[in-house]
């Protein structure tokens, strides 16, 4: 009876095992389509807070008259004319690493490290004693 408990056990630890390799696999390369999408409003973006650091350095009163790029969608259009498409996804392999690492952690860990928490939660006394049942699972080496 224990072996057969102790057999099914291990079989949906197998499977658990799987489902978290590809949790953390679709967790990384959705974040990583999703900063492959974004790249060139952050570019965009970075080079206008450039723009008007440098601007507010100047004398003039009017930072904004003469400015460089005018906005998201003109901002885009200059850089997509000047450097083409590629000068729109500049930093990409920087951002592409950091999605690898540090996304693919936070949401591939999520999960587990939950319910993992929610089971010795459940399973432990008020006064911090282990049950007897987490006990047993420990030495069975489930949790």
């Amino acid at each position: 009876m224990a072996a057969e408990l102790y057999d099914k056990r291990r079989e949906r630890l197998q499977c658990k095992e799987h489902e978290n390799l590809v949790r953390f696999a679709l967790s990384g390369l959705s974040c990583m389509c999703a900063a492959t999408v974004t790249n060139p409003i952050d570019v965009i973006k970075t080079r206008m807070q450039l723009e008007n650091e440098l601007g507010s350095q100047h004398e003039s009163r009017n930072i904004f008259h003469n400015r460089y790029y005018r906005g998201l969608v003109r901002g885009a259009v200059r850089i997509a004319q000047e450097e083409g498409l590629p000068g729109l996804y500049k930093g990409i392999t920087p951002s592409l690493m950091r999605e690898a690492s540090y996304s693919t952690l936070r949401l591939g860990l999520y999960e587990p490290l939950k319910s993992g928490l929610e089971l010795r939660t459940l399973l432990t006394h008020r006064s911090g004693r282990k049950s007897a049942l987490v006990q047993l699972l420990e030495q069975l080496e489930v949790l």
